[in-house]
């Protein structure tokens, strides 16, 4: 999955000068889910990020994981909101209500965004990919410093990296 994503990454952070995120659903229970990182591309004019390859971030803090969240029916997201949310910064949503109305909405747009939720200073955009059978819900997204994010012109970059991304897995499996 990561060779594949490569090419749709570097694609994004040469469009945008930003960092690039590949992540995976992952975890023994809903309850118990992070985003995990497997794919990053940054660059010398990329701010900084907590993210790492390998690495683990809560769902409802970063863009990737809300893009996450936002494939799961209600009844997962039931058992996801049975444990309390931690607040990352003082911007993290942690009320279910609030985040349930936040997934409706990037259901109904394609992507989801975060506003300094993870790091102060940083906005994401995230999409997830439509289902490829053989592979755990993926989302791509970008994170980038609150005064270059530009949602309008980098939500429409994502969404078809995520689209030409899933093609190209589905004709690998």
């Amino acid at each position: 999955m990561r060779e594949t994503a490569l090419a749709h990454m570097v694609r994004l952070y040469e469009a945008t000068g930003e960092n690039v995120h590949l992540a995976v659903l992952d975890g023994p229970s809903p309850a118990a889910s992070d985003a995990l990182f497997v794919g990053r591309v940054t660059g010398a004019g990329s701010i900084p990020t907590l993210s790492r390859m390998g690495g683990r971030q809560p769902l409802h803090t970063t863009g990737v994981g809300k893009a996450l969240l936002a494939t799961r029916d209600d009844a997962w997201l039931d058992r996801f909101f049975s444990v309390p949310l931690e607040r990352e910064t003082a911007h993290s949503v942690t009320d279910p209500a609030t985040l349930h109305a936040e997934l409706r909405r990037a259901r109904a747009r394609g992507y989801a965004t975060t506003r300094e939720e993870m790091t102060l200073g940083n906005v994401s955009v995230a999409a997830a990919l439509a289902h490829v059978d053989g592979l755990p819900p993926i989302a791509i997204g970008l994170v980038v410093h609150l005064e270059r994010a530009d949602v309008r012109r980098l939500a429409p970059l994502v969404v078809q990296a995520a689209k030409d991304l899933r093609q190209d897995l589905q004709k690998s499996h």
